[in-house]
């Protein structure tokens, strides 16, 4: 994030004298910021899905990307729109294009700083997840609900107090009501 920031900032202040090359090396650093990310990204999320959740998790991934995407998209084109004071924008002056792009990028800039932010802020990660899953395999929170969404999380072998597994856990709490949703016979109590 810290690279996408930096090369939409060089976007944002970098003199027009530069020529291709003060617009070129800062596409390329947003360009490789992106590729890192994203593959950081991907592999923080997909670490602690068990096999079996991998598709679903990785379906609402791309679903969340394209939809950041589109939106960002869109609301940066906004941004260029208002920022350029153009009412046609192929009638547009150099200088107001060149405002427009940016302004447009120094919000992109104020955006990955943001992410940053809120990234450094969460302390999400692994340590917390993992830390989340002792705590409701160790009996906190311990509605087979509660446990159930652990074992999705963690997997089976994410261990709490005592060297339980979330498995051991859930087969201790079994289920006040257990529905069988057998195609044959349909629900039973």
């Amino acid at each position: 994030l810290f690279t996408i920031a930096t090369g939409c900032a060089a976007l944002s202040i970098l003199p027009e004298t530069l020529g291709i090359a003060g617009y070129l090396v800062p596409i390329l650093t947003v360009t490789i910021g992106y590729a890192l990310f994203q593959t950081a990204n991907n592999t923080a999320i997909m670490a602690d899905v068990v096999p079996d959740r991998r598709g679903v998790v990785s379906g609402m991934l791309t679903l969340s990307r394209n939809l950041g995407l589109v939106t960002g998209t869109s609301v940066l084109g906004a941004v260029f729109a208002v920022a350029s004071t153009a009412t046609d924008i192929m009638a547009a002056s150099p200088e107001a294009v060149a405002t427009g792009m940016r302004t447009t990028f120094a919000v992109a800039a104020g955006l990955a700083v943001v992410a940053i932010l809120c990234r450094v802020m969460s302390g999400c990660g692994r340590s917390r997840i993992r830390r989340d899953c002792r705590r409701i395999s160790s009996g906190v929170g311990s509605e087979p609900s509660v446990i159930g969404a652990a074992r999705n999380m963690c997997g089976d072998d994410c261990e709490g107090i005592g060297g339980q597994t979330v498995t051991d856990r859930f087969r201790q709490r079994p289920p006040a009501v257990h529905v069988n949703t057998d195609a044959a016979h349909g629900p039973r109590h």
